[in-house]
């Protein structure tokens, strides 16, 4: 599906109806069988790239663990992956990797170095698919925007 949705932006097909099939039964689907679109697919399929290249996502809203105990278990296992560029979506995942004090507004739009032992990758910021629905919901479109570009400047990295 994620593949499928990023080939339908050809003008030549419409996208509206596969949206619509995706809202009104895959949504509820997924309710019933835990399964359905997700974001690190998604975000491959449209870049392009295996799964297996894909960011590993936590979602560290639901995790009881501290940011900082988060941000230092990424980097252990960053040794082992040797990611070629990372994507950090969401304030979250950014005071994990950056410490408690980061600022999105500040880090996001710009590369980074994100360095771990042995090793280092070019990291970009981002806001996180949630936040970006819930401020839509509000009349804010500056978030997707600013996601969207963010995703083409990896999009470009890694052609």
């Amino acid at each position: 599906m994620e593949l499928l949705s990023g080939f339908l932006r050809n003008p030549n097909y419409r996208l509206r109806p596969f949206l619509q099939l995706l809202e009104e039964h895959f949504v509820a689907l997924q309710e019933k069988l835990r399964w359905g679109a997700l974001v690190p697919y998604n975000i491959t399929g449209q870049l392009n790239q295996h799964p297996r290249t894909a960011i590993a996502m936590v979602d560290l809203v639901r995790d009881t663990r501290t940011p900082k105990e988060i941000g230092e278990g990424f980097r252990s296992i960053l040794p082992e992956f040797r990611p070629q560029q990372v994507l950090v979506m969401g304030k979250f995942a950014l005071n994990a990797v950056f410490g408690e004090s980061a600022s999105l507004t500040e880090a996001r739009g710009d590369w980074h170095t994100l360095r771990w032992e042995g090793g280092e990758a070019p990291m970009r910021v981002t806001h996180h698919p949630e936040a970006i629905l819930a401020l839509a919901a509000r009349g804010q479109t500056g978030p997707k925007r600013e996601a969207f570009a963010d995703l083409k400047a990896v999009s470009a990295r890694l052609s």
